[in-house]
């Protein structure tokens, strides 16, 4: 898996997965995320800033996030799905598309950074690659 990011000032960074599955309905949609590479130039933002991984999809109808006493899909600041486990800064299905983190440079909890844009692309580990 791999997620792209870009800041305000025009900076470009990316992070990668060894490891993204999304089990079934049976399970919540529960997220498995793990084996960050350590070559990305952004960090950590699924698993070191929220933990997202082992979480299950938490929609405006439908609250598995660890919140106590509400839920971050029907949160003001949120409302839309994503798997939360606490209510965090990163929810990329929001109405508002409030898009940050505190994890911007790789290891380095530092300034929260607000990003204007962030894509998150998948593809299976089979998938053929161009070989020069």
């Amino acid at each position: 898996m791999r997620v792209a990011g870009t800041n305000k000032q025009d900076d470009h960074r990316w992070a990668l997965w060894s490891t993204f599955s999304v089990a079934g309905e049976s399970t919540g949609y529960q997220l498995l995320v793990d084996g960050y590479q350590e070559e990305s130039t952004m960090g950590d933002i699924l698993v070191r800033q929220h933990n997202f991984s082992g979480m299950k999809f938490s929609t405006m109808d439908r609250d598995n996030d660890i919140k106590s006493g509400g839920s971050c899909a029907q949160d003001e600041d949120h409302r839309g799905g994503w798997w939360y486990s606490r209510c965090s800064y990163l929810y990329p299905t929001d109405l508002h598309s409030y898009l940050g983190t505190w994890y911007w440079t790789p290891d380095v909890k530092g300034d929260y950074v607000h990003l204007q844009q962030l894509q998150i692309m998948t593809r299976p580990q089979n998938f053929p690659t161009c070989q020069e």
